[in-house]
């Protein structure tokens, strides 16, 4: 039986699991399947987690803790709730106290980092002899790849740590970001890298449940959190450029409201564009919803700034939506380009063309579903893809 220590920040997707005792996913699949997997697998017999909460980003009245019922016998969690990232370097002291306080009284097996704050794992680890495991969903350093080891580190300390800290295995997913080549620069070299690329569900049409608002016979969508580096503000000034066109077609904005700032940009983009009569912000709803969107769409959308091999391009792939895509930084280089709309340019213009050849052009719509289903079935499935994880940890926990 294996006692295991998440160490994570709170994301959207599984706000309400913690405090409305809702076990309803909103997105973050890679984190779920194997979160949701261990909950259920007697195997593991606590899981214990230190649960950081931004803020600001999080405006609860309350954050009392309140995870299914199911559950409640399983998981216990610490939460920290942290200002900024003056406040979390200020707190990690008693974060690290804590942290060997419970790795002592319930004898952890195995600690688990999550993201930049999974670099705790690694430093109580050290501290205590206790093996530690760290999953990183891409990575931003990537940009600064260039740079010395001291400069990535004074900029970004959490996040170099969350590489270069001593690890049984640090699983990255490979979303475009180039956490590979990241890590063969400050990662630890007596590390096992796991370097993985999404899973898919393999009975994902079966998943889709209709929405609860009306949508139109034919539109276009865009499903991710809405925040700056997401980019929908790309997607609006395209729709604008089709409108003047004559090719006006509702786009429905799907995804939980990240960056408010930025939300409110491209609500004041819409404005100015005339075209609040085309733009729909759905918010965050279910993700057998979101996939419903996805899969009725004429056809979809992903032109984040980064990276655009993520959890919806590769949905799209399966159930046969035509996505326009931006293979920015080599990102997509490994999908063939008749699967998909690839644009090369982070242009509005281009955007619109592309978009505009496909709604113009029935057959070349039906060959990149055709085309993009049929490199989906190479894709390894959501179940595969947990247990490839669950195995790392067990091993890591000395029980194969």
């Amino acid at each position: 039986m294996i006692n295991i220590c998440y160490i994570m920040s709170l994301s959207t997707a599984m706000e309400g699991f913690f405090f409305d005792g809702d076990n309803r996913v909103f997105g973050m699949p890679a984190f779920a399947h194997v979160f949701f997997k261990l909950l259920s697998d007697k195997k593991f017999n606590h899981i214990y987690v230190l649960l950081f909460i931004n803020r600001e980003k999080f405006r609860r009245d309350s954050f009392d803790i309140s995870v299914p019922k199911p559950f409640r016998r399983k998981i216990m969690v610490k939460p920290f709730i942290i200002r900024n990232k003056m406040h979390l370097f200020l707190m990690l002291p008693l974060c690290i106290c804590y942290g060997m306080f419970l790795i002592k009284k319930h004898n952890i097996d195995i600690l688990y980092g999550h993201g930049s704050i999974g670099a705790l794992a690694g430093i109580l680890s050290l501290l205590s002899r206790t093996p530690n495991i760290r999953r990183l969903y891409g990575t931003f350093l990537y940009k600064e790849a260039n740079k010395s080891k001291c400069h990535i580190f004074i900029r970004h300390p959490l996040e170099y740590l969350a590489f270069a800290l001593p690890s049984k295995s640090v699983i990255i997913t490979n979303d475009g970001t180039h956490g590979d080549l990241v890590y063969k620069k400050i990662g630890n070299k007596r590390a096992k890298l796991v370097f993985l690329l999404n899973g898919i569900d393999a009975e994902i049409e079966k998943k889709v449940k209709p929405v609860k608002f009306a949508l139109s016979p034919q539109y276009l969508s865009y499903v991710a959190r809405i925040d700056y580096w997401k980019r929908q503000h790309l997607a609006i000034e395209a729709l604008a450029i089709l409108d003047k066109k004559g090719l006006g077609i509702p786009l429905y904005i799907v995804g939980p409201v990240i960056n408010g700032e930025y939300f409110i940009r491209i609500k004041k983009l819409v404005k100015r564009y005339n075209i609040e009569h085309l733009v729909h912000f759905t918010g965050a709803i279910p993700r057998e919803e979101a996939l419903y969107v996805l899969k009725t769409s004429y056809l979809t959308m992903s032109l984040y700034d980064t990276s655009n091999l993520g959890n919806v391009f590769l949905e799209s792939l399966r159930m046969g939506t035509p996505i326009v895509a931006l293979n920015n930084n080599g990102s997509l280089d490994i999908f063939p380009e008749d699967a998909y709309c690839a644009i090369k340019s982070d242009n509005a213009a281009e955007v619109a063309k592309a978009i505009e050849q496909l709604l113009l052009d029935k057959n070349r719509r039906h060959t990149i579903s055709k085309k993009a289903k049929l490199y989906a079935q190479n894709l390894i499935s959501w179940r595969d893809r947990a247990n490839v994880e669950i195995k790392l940890l067990m091993e890591g926990a000395n029980i194969a």
